[in-house]
């Protein structure tokens, strides 16, 4: 069942609020919100409760948050798919943008960035363009830092671009020397 609220003293849900529920739940399944704690310029956004399971594959053209259960893939090619707090996923996700809070398993395919928040754990490999990992955030795995058809088609100021291989070297070395 589904079910839209106007603003109104009476039911003090915020316009735009949809509520997916099941039978004899009391608490709902899926909000999908309109306006409702987004930042200016950004899209609508899905998101799956802490009580939702999902096993199988999620495909979407709009922003997603899960918070609750998901097994297999999430493929969110032109939108931005964000792993809560609160939420477990065992899958491999593809999205633009990637923000990790919660528990993931599987690796992540960005076109956009990944961002890695304090608390999250992460057990994957990550391909991406950009990538921003918090103090406190686990990860276990391997990055490629790749670069948008863009960028690779018309570098700044006509020359040749560097490209990011993997190093066998250290980052640093206990000494403080390269």
């Amino acid at each position: 069942m589904i079910l839209s609220c106007p603003l109104s003293p009476v039911c003090g849900l915020r316009p735009g609020l949809l509520l997916a529920y099941s039978s004899g739940r009391e608490q709902p399944l899926i909000w999908l919100e309109g306006q409702v704690g987004r930042m200016a310029g950004e899209s609508a956004s899905a998101i799956i409760g802490k009580s939702v399971e999902i096993r199988g594959e999620v495909k979407g053209s709009e922003d997603l948050m899960v918070d609750g259960l998901v097994e297999g893939t999430i493929t969110l090619t032109q939108s931005q798919l964000t792993i809560g707090p609160h939420a477990t996923v065992t899958a491999n996700v593809a999205a633009r943008d990637v923000v990790v809070l919660g528990r993931l398993s599987g690796n992540i395919r960005a076109d956009g960035r990944v961002e890695l928040r304090k608390g999250c754990d992460l057990l994957g490999d990550i391909v991406t363009g950009r990538l921003s990992i918090e103090e406190n955030a686990m990860f276990r795995g391997k990055v490629e830092l790749t670069q948008s058809t863009e960028k690779a088609a018309a570098p700044p100021g006509g020359g040749s671009v560097a490209q990011a291989s993997h190093a066998e070297a250290p980052l640093f070395s206990p000494s403080g020397q390269k």
